[in-house]
């Protein structure tokens, strides 16, 4: 059986065979930041959808690739996540990213300090002394929702 023939990279076929498919979901993405990028976000007038839509879509394909090679114990989640603060930090130095303001220094999440915050991902900053945090926040008596329904504050530490 073919299948049981050692290949000179050591990959299984089941492996091969998903990372074959992460390529491919890799060069949809890209083709859809091209048309992103010639067209804009804009509704496709062909389609009559938002050019968002198939973008995200295909993220997605490739998000899905990555936690089947997760399962398959060929990448780890976690340690995928533990770069992104790395990442970021790489783009925020000067001359990486022109006309983004969305890595400059952001207040607390939990009560808008700019002071004493823990390191980590950009999008939710938590203050260090958390105790402090929480007497911020009291002081503050924000409410958690606006007259729309929507939340005016982040409790759980995502971005809102």
């Amino acid at each position: 059986m073919v299948d049981d023939v050692e290949h000179f990279n050591k990959l299984s076929p089941e492996v091969a065979e998903l990372l074959a498919i992460l390529a491919e979901e890799c060069a949809e993405v890209v083709q859809m930041v091209g048309k992103v990028l010639r067209h804009g976000i804009r509704e496709n007038p062909y389609t009559g959808i938002l050019n968002r839509i198939p973008l995200e879509e295909e993220l997605t394909d490739v998000m899905a690739v990555v936690d089947l090679l997760c399962r398959a114990k060929v990448l780890d989640w976690s340690r995928i996540n533990d770069q992104l603060p790395a990442k970021f930090a790489k783009l925020s130095r000067p001359g990486i990213l022109h006309h983004s303001t969305l890595l400059e220094p952001r207040p607390c999440c939990l009560c808008e300090s700019t002071t004493q915050l823990q390191k980590g991902h950009p999008s939710s900053p938590r203050c260090l002394d958390e105790a402090s945090c929480k007497e911020r926040q009291r002081a503050q008596d924000k409410p958690l929702f606006d007259e729309n329904g929507r939340m005016t504050r982040c409790l759980t530490g995502d971005s809102r």
